[in-house]
């Protein structure tokens, strides 16, 4: 593997870490303020999936050489959509915060689907794109189940 391609690759991988420390950050603002017991247990548990995933990612940047992003936001511009989940908490509202969770893991579905289209120099390598992707697969289920739930609370 060349310099550029690991250099590449830590960069994405700490793209998909900020992405998961945000929405790990953006859970457990929102289940603060939800109202029912079940809605917190499944917020509190996507903000621990996403702590988990950062720390897969946040490992295989150092396999690489690289020094992993700890703290989330530093690329803020692509992750703003957790940062309205305040601003939703503050409406106090399940709906308001439940579109904003969605927002945040739409954001993360698309970073993750960029990473995975990646190819040539830019591709990641064999065993982490294996990481990637079942995190991937897994944030594709949130995103469906934060869905479920916002429509359901549409109808209320």
């Amino acid at each position: 593997m060349t310099n550029r391609v690991t250099s590449d690759a830590i960069n994405t991988l700490n793209d998909l870490i900020d992405v998961c420390l945000d929405g790990a950050e953006g859970y457990r603002t929102a289940m603060q303020d939800v109202t029912g017991n079940n809605l917190k247990t499944l917020l509190h548990q996507f903000s621990n999936q996403r702590t988990q995933f950062a720390k897969e990612l946040q490992s295989e940047v150092a396999h690489l050489g690289g020094s992993p992003e700890r703290d989330g936001t530093a690329r803020a511009a692509l992750h703003r959509g957790w940062m309205n989940v305040k601003s939703a908490v503050g409406a106090n509202n399940d709906l308001a915060i439940l579109e904003e969770c969605e927002r945040g893991e739409d954001i993360a579905r698309d970073t993750y689907d960029h990473a995975l289209r990646k190819t040539g120099d830019d591709a990641l390598p064999a065993a982490t794109r294996q990481i990637v992707k079942a995190q991937c697969d897994q944030i594709r289920s949130s995103h469906d189940s934060i869905k479920i739930l916002r429509d359901r609370e549409k109808q209320v």
